[in-house]
């Protein structure tokens, strides 16, 4: 008897397999009884899904699945209406075999007059992948991007959502800082915005929402330079600066960062209103922070520099 224990540790696996279509679409009655088709020489091999949102569905046995070690086709099949259209990577799965970590895939299903959907999931290789199968919860924290897309599909009135995509948007934030990603900051002013629009104006998130929401197109400024950011990083924050009562002890920051914004939109124009704007509100930071204040020293740093 052969023992076939090296294949299996060469073979590619796909799991964690998450299905998405537009709210559009969500009750089109193709969509009823959803499941996949992984396509494979040897026999295809069905993967029954569970519908969690109006416009979400989860891989409903979480254990890894092995595919074809040439091409990745999966077909969107229903009960009633058969197949409704393909996906398929073009890369060979097998150059995923030396990798140390799930590479995360994301496949449009094509199709005439069907559903779009999107198809999300994760190639590994048992070598190396020995933990158990993610929870949906567990996956949803560990990709902020499936955690907007999660989100975004509550209800607006549910508890979590406004606190929910505010952090994610933040999280979003921090990987943008280190991928220099666009898609990261633009998903994660995405998820800002959709917490700002939630909350009312006498809710006390309004104003940490606000702040977050700035402080997010000044990074993507930033980086892409692009002068209505940094316009919109301006008017949040002046906003809740307008809003802040006096005497808070977040005034300081919110001065602060906004003069930094204001002499970046100095860099970007020239405008002199801007520098003797920033000037004015970097001043206001410093006079606000108590003294032996950890924020202190950058506060006049901040201002020192506007000088030179």
């Amino acid at each position: 008897m052969s023992d076939n224990s090296g294949a299996g540790q060469n073979e590619i696996h796909i799991h964690e397999i998450l299905v998405q279509c537009t709210k559009q679409d969500a009750d089109r009655s193709e969509l009823n009884e959803l499941e996949l088709i992984i396509v494979k020489s040897q026999g295809s091999v069905p993967v029954k899904l569970t519908r969690v949102l109006g416009t979400l569905w989860k891989q409903r046995d979480q254990d890894p699945i092995p595919v074809p070690s040439k091409g990745l086709v999966l077909v969107a099949t229903s009960r009633n209406y058969g197949d409704l259209g393909f996906g398929y990577i073009s890369k060979d799965p097998s150059e995923f075999r030396e990798r140390q970590e799930d590479f995360k895939c994301n496949v449009r299903i094509e199709g005439e007059n069907i559903p779009g959907l999107l198809l999300s999931f994760s190639l590994c290789s048992p070598a190396w992948n020995n933990t158990p199968a993610r929870s949906l919860d567990e996956q949803i924290i560990a990709d902020p991007m499936m955690t907007l897309l999660f989100l975004q599909n509550l209800p607006d009135d549910y508890p979590i959502k406004a606190d929910g995509l505010n952090g994610t948007g933040g999280k979003l934030q921090e990987r943008f800082a280190i991928t220099q990603d666009g898609a990261d900051i633009d998903a994660s002013i995405n998820a800002h915005e959709q917490a700002l629009a939630l909350l009312s104006a006498d809710d006390i998130r309004f104003l940490a929402s606000l702040h977050d929401t700035g402080i997010a197109y000044k990074d993507r400024f930033q980086r892409f330079g692009k002068v209505e950011d940094i316009n919109a990083a301006i008017e949040r924050l002046q906003i809740l600066l307008a809003m802040l009562p006096k005497g808070d002890e977040k005034l300081p920051a919110v001065l602060s960062n906004l003069g930094s914004c204001f002499i970046e939109q100095f860099d970007h124009t020239g405008n002199m209103d801007d520098l003797t704007q920033s000037m004015q509100l970097q001043q206001q930071a410093v006079e606000l922070t108590p003294e032996g204040h950890a924020d202190l020293p950058s506060q006049l740093n901040n201002l020192g520099n506007l000088f030179l």
